[in-house]
């Protein structure tokens, strides 16, 4: 490259990506210079812009109103049976919208993080779930199940619901 051409084009690389309210780093693909310390809060950031989106531009101006077509239209179809759907059309058209959840950057530190959270009552579990893109109902009903069909075989898990700490640091006899 010529002497001088990264210093010319990278503030107007700067300057779109503000414009476009992404991080620099993402737009341009310049990771250089840039410790997993920095890189976690650029990823933060990028994640509450994308949230953002989704939540005030996705969800309302796209999956509200693509729901609400496909439901009204299966009730005049005759497809989905909904008794008083002109009066009591608000409550067939109640979704739970969920966003798919992050992956960890480092996962033993974040999940740690959120346990503690959950523990000191700074945030529930249905919502930590969620924001990891489930149910918690969901993960409660696979939990009992595999634990249901663990205990069938004589099996112990550690992270079963109702093993005990020291069930799982004996060896089975």
């Amino acid at each position: 490259t010529a002497d001088g051409y990264a210093d010319v084009v990278r503030p107007q690389l700067l300057g779109m990506a503000a414009g476009l309210k992404v991080t620099y780093e993402f737009f341009s693909g310049d990771f250089s210079g840039v410790n997993d310390r920095v890189m976690r809060v650029i990823l933060n950031e990028y994640h509450r812009i994308l949230a953002q989106s989704q939540w005030l531009v996705t969800i309302p101006q796209i999956c509200e109103r693509v729901w609400a077509w496909f439901i009204d239209h299966a009730v005049m179809a005759g497809k989905l049976r909904a008794p008083d759907y002109a009066q009591r059309r608000r409550d067939y058209l109640r979704v739970e919208w969920r966003t798919d959840g992050w992956p960890y950057m480092h996962p033993v530190q974040d999940v740690d993080a959120k346990l503690k959270a959950i523990e000191g009552g700074l945030e529930s579990r249905p919502a930590a779930v969620a924001e990891r893109g489930w149910n918690y109902k969901d993960i409660d009903r696979q939990n009992a199940e595999a634990a249901e069909h663990a205990e069938s075989y004589g099996l112990n898990y550690s992270h079963d619901p109702g093993s005990t700490e020291d069930d799982a640091t004996h060896e089975p006899a």
